[in-house]
């Protein structure tokens, strides 16, 4: 990285997390279908795995681990929230096999961004506006949207993120992230939330999406890192416990 792109903000991350996401999203749709004559989720499938061997590339070897770890932890929760819970549902009703890199995928530019020099220098006034967003985008996604089961979770959110204080960047980060890939997905049709939790609890409604979903990436982190650092690599964490207790 050079110094030039230290003092900067990194436009072309964002900017290929933001349009790369739409772009795929929206080829796994409808939409997509008529572009590529009903094979929207194949050509996605393709798209995201080039997406994801490009970004493993130029990763680092911890980023690299982090990122196969995320693979097999995202496709567990996708199961078990998706085909089990019936939380959420996918256009086919089935697991799209872009789904095997996409959250790594979304994991790694977040990492990236977090870490990122320019970033870290102006962390706080980036925490603070995040913040900002996070809270107006819940109240109004509960008043637009009776979004009560969404809102609990911002709620759940805003809790870890008060105890998190160390991760708060990079959690403000995703929230951010995670809401606007819900936003995408759900209007392009690649995936719908039930208009109640769960599609049983009739006294719960829901958004599509729901507003602070983005709490679920607290526990996508918390197993991979717990993974990363007890099982791969336990100096890390004992390193780590001893600088932070």
């Amino acid at each position: 990285m050079t110094l030039r792109s230290k003092n900067k903000l990194p436009y072309r991350t964002i900017l290929k997390t933001l349009i790369g996401t739409a772009l795929f999203l929206m080829i796994d749709s409808p939409i997509g279908d008529g572009w590529f004559n009903g094979h929207g989720q194949a050509v996605a499938v393709v798209l995201v795995g080039l997406a994801f061997a490009f970004s493993y590339w130029r990763s680092s070897k911890r980023a690299r681990e982090i990122m196969l770890i995320g693979i097999v932890v995202g496709l567990t929760g996708e199961f078990i929230l998706s085909i089990v819970l019936g939380m959420y549902h996918y256009r086919f009703h089935n697991i799209p096999l872009w789904l095997f890199f996409g959250h790594s995928l979304i994991f790694a530019s977040v990492f990236r961004l977090s870490h990122h020099p320019y970033i870290l220098a102006h962390q706080q006034v980036i925490k603070k506006w995040l913040l900002i967003f996070s809270i107006v985008y819940s109240f109004f996604w509960l008043w637009w949207a009776d979004d009560v089961f969404g809102f609990l979770y911002s709620l759940l959110f805003f809790f870890i993120l008060y105890k998190a204080k160390k991760s708060q960047l990079f959690f403000l980060i995703m929230f951010f992230i995670v809401a606007y890939l819900e936003q995408i997905g759900t209007a392009t049709g690649t995936w719908y939330w039930p208009e109640i939790a769960f599609g049983k609890f009739e006294w719960l409604p829901s958004g599509n999406p729901p507003v602070g979903i983005a709490a679920f990436y607290f526990l996508f982190d918390g197993i991979v890192m717990t993974f990363y650092l007890n099982v791969l690599h336990p100096k890390v964490k004992e390193r780590y416990m001893r600088l932070y207790g």
